[in-house]
C-alpha cells in the first residue's frame, strides 16, 4: 500500500514538473507546439500512471486527483518566487492627443461621393479613399445574406438603436433648481446609477485629450470644433450577458451589445437630471452622440484597465461592459486609477489577438496619439464587421476576464492581482 502511495506521489510530482516546464515554454505563440506537448502530457501521463498503479478501470480517478494536486502546487511554487509588480497603467496616467471624430471608421462610412464632406475629408486624406470605398461596398451590418444574419435579431437591432437615438443628450427645457443639500451629490449619483442597472461608477477630471476635436457630421455639423466647458465626467458601466456575448460573432451578440448601449443611455439621463436639479450643467454621452473618448476616461476613473484589444477591461466582468458618461461643471471628487495586473496578464495571454478573425489586434505596443499602448487597426476590425454582418465581439468572448463568474475564477483573479507572475 505504502509503495503505491509513494510511487503515485513521485509520478504526480513528475507530471507537475512537466506542467511547470510546459507553462514556462508558453512564452511563444499560444498555438505553438509547447502548448500541444503540455496538453498531451496532462492527458496521458496521469492515465498511464493510474493504469500502472491501480489497473485500467481507475485511470480517470487518479488523473482528476493529480490535476487538482498540480493546480494547488503550481500557484504555490510560482507565488513563492513572484514579486508583486502592480502599478498604475500608463494608459490611465498619460493624456493622449485629442481624437478627430471625422477620422473614425464608422464616421467615414457615411461620407457620400460628390458631397462636400467627402471632398473635404479625402482631399486631406487621399490615402484612405480607396480602402474606404472598398469597405463601403461591402454589405451593411445586419444585412440579409451575411453569415451572421438572423431576421429576428436584425429587427431587434434596428429597434434598439432607434431607441438609443431618441434619448436626448441635453435637457429639452430648463429645469428648476432644487438642490438636495441633505444628501451628498456623489451618493445621489451612485444611487441613481445603481437603480438604473449600472454595475460600476467612477469620476474623473476632464482633460483636453478626452474630448473630440471636431464633429463628423453624424450628430452635428461636419467639421464643427467640439467645445466642452465641463470640468468633470461621471463614467459608468453596464454589464452584458455572458451567454449572448459568447455567441459572437452571431447577430445575437450584437443585439446584446445594442441593448447595453440603450441601458447606458437610460442610465445617463437620471444622472444628468440629478446634476441639473442640484444647479449644475450636464450632458449625456451615448452611442451615436459621444463627444468624449470613453475607455480612457473609464480607466482614469478607476473602472478598469485598457486591455490589448483597446477596450476597457474590468476585473469582475472583463470587457463585457458598455460605457456611458455624463460630463458636468459640478465639483465632483475624483477617483484614482486602479491596477489588477492586466499589463502583465495581457502579453502572456494574447487570446484576443490570436482569435481576431480580422487580424486587427497587435501584440506589440506602439505609439498612438502620443501614448505608447497596444495597437489595434480599426480598418481591419470594421472590415470584418461588414463581411460577417455583425459587430463581431470575438475578442470579448475569448477574454479570460470576461467569463461567467464562479468561485475558482474569483480566486485565480485575486492571485493574479497579488502576484502578476501567476498570469501564465
Amino acid at each position: 500500500m505504502w509503495t503505491m502511495v509513494v510511487v503515485g506521489g513521485i509520478l504526480a510530482l513528475g507530471w507537475t514538473l512537466v506542467l511547470l516546464l510546459g507553462a514556462w515554454s508558453l512564452r511563444a505563440h499560444p498555438r505553438s507546439r509547447p502548448r500541444r506537448r503540455l496538453l498531451l502530457a496532462s492527458i496521458f501521463l496521469p492515465a498511464i500512471s493510474g493504469a500502472l498503479l491501480y489497473g485500467l478501470p481507475n485511470p480517470l480517478a487518479l488523473g482528476v486527483g493529480t490535476m487538482w494536486f498540480a493546480m494547488l502546487l503550481i500557484p504555490a511554487i510560482t507565488s513563492w518566487f513572484a514579486r508583486p509588480v502592480l502599478r498604475i497603467p500608463s494608459a490611465a496616467s498619460e493624456t493622449p492627443a485629442p481624437v478627430d471624430e471625422r477620422d473614425l471608421v464608422p464616421s467615414r462610412m457615411h461620407y457620400v461621393p460628390g458631397r462636400a464632406e467627402y471632398e473635404e475629408y479625402y482631399g486631406r486624406n487621399p490615402g484612405r479613399e480607396e480602402g474606404d470605398a472598398h469597405t463601403r461596398d461591402l454589405p451593411a451590418m445586419g444585412s440579409p445574406g451575411t453569415p451572421a444574419y438572423d431576421d429576428v435579431a436584425a429587427t431587434q437591432l434596428d429597434s434598439l438603436f432607434r431607441m438609443v437615438g431618441a434619448i436626448p443628450t441635453t435637457p429639452p427645457s430648463p429645469r428648476p433648481c432644487m438642490p438636495n443639500k441633505g444628501n451628498p451629490l456623489r451618493d445621489q449619483l451612485e444611487t441613481a446609477a445603481a437603480r438604473m442597472g449600472a454595475v460600476a461608477l467612477g469620476m474623473t477630471q476632464l482633460r483636453s485629450g478626452d474630448v473630440y476635436s471636431h464633429r463628423s457630421g453624424r450628430a452635428g455639423e461636419y467639421g464643427e470644433p467640439v467645445a466642452i466647458f465641463h470640468r468633470h465626467a461621471v463614467v459608468f458601466a453596464v454589464e452584458m450577458d455572458a451567454r449572448y456575448v459568447g455567441q459572437a460573432p452571431k447577430l445575437q451578440a450584437s443585439v446584446e451589445s445594442a441593448s447595453a448601449y440603450l441601458s447606458a443611455a437610460i442610465v445617463g439621463r437620471p444622472l444628468a437630471d440629478v446634476l441639473l436639479s442640484n444647479g449644475f450643467d450636464a450632458r449625456v454621452h451615448r452611442s451615436g452622440d459621444y463627444l468624449v473618448v470613453l475607455p480612457q476616461l473609464a480607466a482614469r476613473a478607476g473602472l478598469g484597465e485598457i486591455g490589448m484589444m483597446g477596450l476597457l477591461i474590468t476585473e469582475q466582468w472583463g470587457p463585457r461592459v458598455r460605457l456611458g458618461a455624463v460630463t458636468t461643471d459640478a465639483p465632483l471628487p475624483v477617483d484614482a486609477p486602479i491596477s489588477f495586473g492586466l499589463e502583465t496578464f495581457c502579453p502572456r495571454c494574447g487570446r484576443c489577438a490570436v482569435n481576431c478573425p480580422g487580424g486587427a489586434i497587435s501584440r506589440e505596443r506602439q505609439e498612438t496619439r502620443g501614448v505608447t499602448k497596444w495597437g489595434v487597426v480599426p480598418e481591419d476590425c470594421y472590415r470584418y464587421w461588414r463581411r460577417v454582418g455583425s459587430d463581431c465581439g470575438i475578442c470579448l468572448s475569448v477574454c479570460p476576464y470576461g467569463g461567467v463568474e464562479w468561485p475558482l475564477r474569483g480566486l485565480l483573479k485575486r492571485l493574479v492581482r497579488r502576484r502578476p507572475g501567476l498570469a501564465r
